[in-house]
């Protein structure tokens, strides 16, 4: 089972018109969210049957790493075309890369360990600040198992894609 590092918490400032200058929001943020607490377990076979017809080939949450597969699955059900791998890391190579600040909607890449190919992938959320800490707000898929809106320390972030 693979797991990704994340921090959470109770309270949350995040909201989504004010975590973003732009004030747009792209449409699929909204799917993703809808699909927040969505587990590998509880939900195993949905998830299973909709990231596999997603990805065209099977996707087990339960025994295989699936931010990536989910993030897909997000931009393809808005008609986007993901990056056709399982590999969170694949989408540093996917649409543009963000200079200045990322818009909420942004693909995030984020290291995890100290394996040169483990990623995470998610959807850019916002900031917040914990303790003096910066933290990127992510939505993703395999966060803790679920999807759900992950706390990642800023200095893990690989960089930020916008499509295009």
């Amino acid at each position: 089972v693979f797991e990704v590092e994340c921090h959470t918490r109770v309270e949350s400032s995040i909201d989504d018109k004010n975590s973003d200058k732009t004030g747009i929001i792209p449409n699929y943020i909204e799917d993703a969210k809808s699909q927040i607490g969505l587990n590998a377990r509880t939900d195993r076979q949905k998830l299973k049957i909709e990231l596999s017809l997603a990805n065209k080939q099977t996707v087990d949450p339960v025994n295989i790493p699936w931010c990536a597969a989910w993030a897909n699955k997000v931009l393809a059900d808005a008609g986007i075309q993901g990056t056709d791998s399982l590999m969170a890391r694949s989408f540093l190579a996917w649409g543009k890369a963000v200079t200045g600040d990322p818009h909420i909607g942004d693909v995030v890449v984020m290291r995890r360990g100290r394996n040169r190919y483990a990623g995470h992938v998610g959807f850019f959320a916002g900031y917040e600040w914990y303790n003096g800490i910066k933290y990127v707000v992510v939505y993703g898929g395999n966060t803790d198992r679920s999807v759900q809106a992950g706390y990642f320390l800023e200095n893990k972030v690989l960089g930020y894609r916008t499509p295009g």
